[in-house]
């Protein structure tokens, strides 16, 4: 009996001792699996706060873009105020014509109109010219 009782208490200790391993194992693998979960939030933080600081340079660079084609977009504008201007002289000049002329000086004067156009359309070619070599 006594044999027994030592077989038992030595089963006891065995399975006492590998319980202790088993949980010191496991509070390794814990520790590792804590610490990786740390560097993930971490990694996470840091990619949110890139991900701001990204939009807020997109944003920037938007701006700066805007900036970098305004005297384009300035140049554009005054050239078709040009354009419209030539164009509203032009037809003012042909309808001022057409109302005051008879029909003998008609077909004169339509030639006087068709040179007229020739030359708003050659001038507005020599400008676009003048403007590509610019650039």
């Amino acid at each position: 009996m006594l044999r027994n009782h030592e077989h038992l208490l030595d089963i006891l200790a065995r399975c006492t001792r590998a319980k202790e391993e088993l949980c010191q194992n496991l509070h390794k693998r814990l520790k590792w699996v804590m610490y990786v979960e740390n560097l993930m939030c971490d990694v996470g933080n840091r990619l949110m706060i890139y991900y701001e600081k990204l939009k807020r340079l997109r944003r920037h660079l938007d701006v700066i873009q805007q900036i970098h084609l305004s005297p384009q977009m300035y140049v554009n504008a005054v050239g078709e105020v040009v354009r419209r201007r030539t164009f509203s002289q032009a037809f003012l000049l042909v309808s001022s014509i057409t109302h005051t002329c008879t029909v003998s000086t008609f077909p004169l004067k339509v030639v006087h109109i068709c040179a007229f156009f020739v030359v708003v359309k050659l001038a507005r070619f020599i400008s676009l010219l003048g403007a590509l070599n610019c650039r």
